[in-house]
């Protein structure tokens, strides 16, 4: 999984310039060198977190995809189907066509903790 958020960490790394912590600020983004260069000996990230346009947040981890359901106050309409909370196994469905949060609910919970675990982390800094 790569990041807009990545670019910044991975100039760093292959300008030899380290980002001091100033300029890093929260920063969540990795260096993905590694994966340019060969295979990483592990994955670069575990999870990632996604943000549509209208608010809605989402989560990624390996081949899951949770998305929250609940846009942000104040910010755009969001369209019908992100207004749910929703689950899809992106491997066997990449369109995101079929909604397996019923038949995976362990699944689904455990992302949507993880989720607002990580957005409490967020701004908490």
């Amino acid at each position: 999984m790569v990041s807009l958020a990545d670019v910044l960490p991975t100039l760093a790394a292959l300008t030899g310039k380290p980002l001091d912590a100033s300029e890093a600020g929260p920063q969540d983004g990795v260096n993905i060198l590694p994966a340019f260069f060969g295979d990483p000996p592990e994955p670069l990230r575990r999870d990632m977190i996604l943000h549509s346009a209208a608010g809605v947040f989402a989560i990624r981890r390996g081949p899951w995809k949770w998305i929250e359901g609940v846009p942000a106050a104040g910010g755009p309409r969001a369209p019908p189907d992100q207004r749910r909370p929703q689950l899809y196994h992106l491997a066997e469905d990449p369109a995101e066509t079929r909604d397996v949060a019923a038949d995976h609910p362990d699944v689904a919970r455990e992302l949507a903790a993880l989720l607002r675990a990580r957005r409490g982390a967020e701004t908490a800094q």
